[in-house]
């Protein structure tokens, strides 16, 4: 028999002899139902399945994620390995979670009866159909005493819990409600002494930002490399034409339906997003030095229940650019008057210890200047307890209107962001959203209330684009100094430069 690695754009079920398949349930190993891509998939998760409970990195080390585009046949993949385990662990207990419940009668019920009809299930193996009743569970029942419990989220929550579990599967992951609380609360208990327990996330790309599964699941999972990514172009069952033709259908490649159901991107609502103008591929860059003479600046939205949100950035007056370097964001105790201040030093030393700036009459340290929301509280100590001068926020117009002027800041490439050092900000722009009604932005748990989007906006408002930090020639130039010095014969002139090159400079008290 040739395996499906072997056949990249079919199944390998026309080539499974009767005899062959027979013998492949009764050893529960079905990997040629599926299509050759998902044949791929497969090996990974089951790969990784081996040792995943042995694994000491991320937070859900039995978590495995399947992040697929629509029609990509998820739920096929899902339930031939959840057959697998019902039919190798005899007397197992697993779940088959969907978002929604009309799902198990309209997708999951017809696909398990298609696999069990295109694999020829020997009668006696057969699993049977249960609608849930007199305290039995709805579900699939194997004849070794093993169940695949069928739960439809949204209509009965509760039907996830249970004494104990050897798998389950939650599909289209990306648009259950509460789902970190539903995998860390009700579902991951149940594997307690369980080793060989593992939970599948699948699910095409979430269409509302911050969702846990893009936000928690995946990148716990990447860091363990238990993710696999799939898009229409990974699917063998569609040729060059029909995919094309279902690219179309959806808008064309570059539009933002289309590229989030089948191309996986995570792509904003225009409508509702805060900076729709900000776009990673124009506004993030490499890395960003600050030159040796910048006009420098912090800015700042406190916040204990939110976030408390600082960025850093320079002018860069020849390219007329707000130049980010770095953001920070914190809340609760990390976001205390004392920690807030020591990360707003620590950071401008590391990054501004080698610029100055020139005020008309002196060399200046940097920054050259701060800014921040009016908590006046937390302005004072700043200034009162760590010698930290922050300007008030200008707030002479309503929030829209200041955050129009950030969005044309961004329409017309006026701000670059340091793709490592400002990466919140970088999360905090592709997150942000209004609420339903536009009256505010909307909260999130893992962003709060967007704070660093509040910081630029501050600061945006406050740069001073007119000022050249740049001292004249004859200030940078010995020989001109010399020049100006022998020409003077005025006292007090002398006196000035004697003044200005003898002492430490100050900073300017912006």
């Amino acid at each position: 028999m040739q395996t499906a690695a072997a056949l990249p754009w079919v199944s390998a079920v026309d080539l499974v002899t009767d005899d062959e398949k027979e013998v492949l349930w009764r050893a529960g190993q079905l990997f040629w139902l599926l299509h050759g891509d998902q044949a791929a998939c497969y090996r990974e998760y089951r790969d990784w399945s081996k040792t995943a409970h042995t694994t000491k990195e991320g937070l859900f080390r039995r978590l495995f994620v399947f992040d697929c585009a629509r029609r990509y046949g998820k739920d096929w993949l899902c339930l031939v390995i959840k057959l697998e385990d019902a039919i190798r662990q005899p007397g197992s207990v697993h779940t088959y979670a969907t978002a929604f419940a009309k799902d198990i009668g309209e997708i999951v019920v017809p696909l398990m009866r298609n696999i069990l009809s295109l694999g020829e299930c020997p009668e006696d193996m057969e699993p049977r159909y249960r609608t849930a009743r007199m305290g039995e569970t709805h579900g699939y029942y194997f004849p070794n005493g093993s169940v695949i419990k069928l739960v439809g989220i949204d209509k009965n929550p509760n039907g996830l819990r249970g004494r104990g579990s050897d798998g389950a599967v939650v599909t289209e992951a990306g648009f259950v409600q509460h789902l970190e609380e539903t995998v860390a609360s009700v579902i991951y208990p149940q594997f307690q002494g369980r080793d060989g327990a593992r939970l599948i996330l699948q699910s095409t790309a979430p269409d509302t930002p911050n969702h846990p599964y893009d936000k928690v699941f995946i990148p716990d999972a990447k860091q363990r490399k238990a993710w696999v990514f799939r898009t229409i172009d990974n699917n063998p069952l569609l040729d060059d034409e029909e995919r094309e033709h279902f690219i179309d259908a959806a808008g064309g490649r570059d539009h933002p339906r289309c590229r989030r159901e089948y191309f996986g991107e995570r792509v904003r609502d225009e409508a509702t997003a805060l900076v729709p103008e900000f776009d990673p591929r124009r506004h993030v860059v490499d890395h960003i030095e600050a030159p040796e003479w910048a006009a420098t600046y912090s800015a700042a939205d406190p916040g204990m229940r939110d976030l408390c949100g600082i960025v850093w950035a320079f002018w860069d007056a020849p390219r007329a650019k707000l130049c980010v370097q770095r953001s920070w964001a914190e809340r609760g105790k990390a976001a205390g008057t004392a920690e807030v201040a020591k990360v707003w030093q620590d950071t401008e030393r590391e990054l501004w210890s080698d610029t100055k700036w020139w005020n008309g009459t002196d060399i200046c340290n940097a920054p050259y200047g701060r800014v921040s929301d009016t908590d006046l509280r937390l302005l004072s100590d700043l200034q009162t307890d760590h010698g930290i001068n922050i300007s008030k926020a200008y707030k002479g117009d309503s929030k829209e209107a200041s955050l129009y002027t950030l969005r044309d800041w961004f329409y017309n490439d006026r701000i670059e962001i340091d793709e490592e050092g400002g990466a919140l900000l970088i999360e905090h722009l592709q997150e942000g959203s209004w609420n339903k009604h536009r009256t505010d932005y909307l909260r999130s748990e893992l962003y709060g209330h967007f704070d660093l989007i509040d910081a630029l906006r501050y600061l945006v408002r406050f740069v001073d684009r007119a000022h050249n930090p740049k001292p004249p020639a004859y200030i940078l130039n010995p020989t001109l100094q010399r020049a100006v010095m022998h020409q003077s014969t005025a006292s007090d002139t002398a006196s000035a430069f004697n003044s200005t090159f003898a002492r430490k400079p100050r900073w300017a008290g912006r």
